[in-house]
C-alpha cells in the first residue's frame, strides 16, 4: 500500500477509489483485491452512476473503469472524469487491448494505465499503489509551489520597500546592504528549507531551514566550491537535470532517518539561469513529521 510518509503531505485521510463496472461480481472481485488496504473503495454500475458518485465524493483520487459497458463506455467515462477532474488518476480494465479508442484515449492521456481482463491481483494492486503515491507526490508538488508563491509576494512587497528607503535616504550603498540582510532575515523566516544554486554550480542563497534540514552548517553550504563536496548527492543530480532540461522535478531523500521531499524548479534573474531546490521533512517512517 501507499508508504504513509506520503500520507503525511498535501493530502490527507483516507485514501478513496472508485470502481465502476457493470457486472457486479467483477466490483466484488476488485473490492476483495484491497481488503487488506487501508482504502476506501467505492463502486458504481454504469458511467451514470460513476459520475453521480464523484459528485458525492469530492476526495476520490483515483478510478478504475470496465471499458465495455452499456450507454457509456469505459473511455468517454474516463474523459469525461478528466473534463471534471484532471488531477484523478485514471485507469481501464478491459479485455480488447487493441480497441482503438482505448489506444487512442492512452496516446491522448485520458488513461494513466490500462490493464487487461483477467486481471493480476498484485499487478493491479502495486499499479493503484504507484498511481497513488504519483497523486499525492503532484499534490504536494502544488502544495509547495503555492507557498513559494506566497513567500515571493512577500518577498516583492519588501523589497518595494526598500526601494522606497533608498530614495528618501539617498545612501543607496548602506540601503544596499540593509535590503541584503533584512532579505536573509526574511528567508530564515521561511519554514521551507531553500537553496538556490547559479549556473556555476554554486549556492548563492541558503536559510536556516535548510541548514537545519540537512544538517550541514550554513556557512559550508554557501562556501563550497562544488556543490558535490557538501550536498548530498540526490539534490546534486537533480539540481543537475533540472538546469540541463529547464524543468520543473520533485523526489524524496532519506537522510538521517527522516524523509525530505525535495521541489526542484529553474529560475532566471536578469538573464542569469539559476536553480530554485525547496526542501520540507514528513519525519521518519512511522513517526509525527518533524519540523526543520
Amino acid at each position: 500500500m501507499v508508504d504513509q510518509d506520503f500520507r503525511g503531505g498535501a493530502v490527507s485521510g483516507q485514501l478513496q477509489i472508485l470502481c465502476v463496472d457493470d457486472e457486479a461480481n467483477v466490483l466484488r472481485a476488485i473490492e476483495r483485491v484491497f481488503l487488506d488496504d487501508d482504502y476506501e473503495v467505492i463502486t458504481a454500475s454504469s458511467g451514470e452512476a460513476g459520475l453521480a458518485m464523484l459528485a458525492e465524493n469530492p476526495s476520490v483520487q483515483l478510478v478504475i473503469s470496465d471499458y465495455r459497458m452499456p450507454g457509456m463506455n469505459g473511455v468517454e467515462f474516463l474523459r469525461r472524469v478528466r473534463d471534471s477532474r484532471p488531477d484523478t488518476i485514471r485507469i481501464v480494465l478491459s479485455g480488447y487491448a487493441d480497441t482503438p479508442s482505448v489506444v487512442a484515449a492512452i496516446n491522448d492521456g485520458q488513461i494513466y494505465k490500462f490493464l487487461p481482463k483477467p486481471w493480476k491481483d498484485d499487478e493491479l494492486r502495486e499499479t493503484v499503489n504507484r498511481a497513488l503515491e504519483f497523486h499525492i507526490l503532484q499534490s504536494r508538488n502544488r502544495h509547495l509551489t503555492e507557498e513559494l508563491s506566497k513567500s515571493n509576494s512577500y518577498l516583492q512587497d519588501v523589497n518595494e520597500q526598500l526601494e522606497k528607503m533608498m530614495i528618501e535616504r539617498g545612501s543607496e550603498l548602506l540601503i544596499q546592504d540593509r535590503a541584503i540582510r533584512q532579505s536573509q532575515k526574511i528567508l530564515n523566516l521561511i519554514p521551507l528549507g531553500l537553496l538556490v544554486i547559479d549556473s556555476d554550480g554554486a549556492v548563492i542563497r541558503c536559510n536556516r531551514a535548510a541548514e537545519t534540514l540537512l544538517g550541514i552548517p550554513l556557512s559550508e553550504i554557501l562556501n563550497a566550491s562544488q556543490l558535490s563536496i557538501v550536498l548530498p548527492k540526490d539534490i546534486v543530480l537533480l539540481y543537475q537535470d533540472v538546469y540541463l532540461n529547464w524543468r520543473d522535478a520533485c523526489s524524496t531523500l532519506s537522510l538521517g532517518g527522516a524523509v525530505l521531499y525535495l521541489n526542484v524548479m529553474p529560475m532566471e534573474d536578469l538573464g542569469e539561469r539559476m536553480v530554485l531546490v525547496l526542501i520540507s521533512c514528513a519525519g521518519a517512517a512511522g513517526k509525527e513529521p518533524c519540523h526543520g
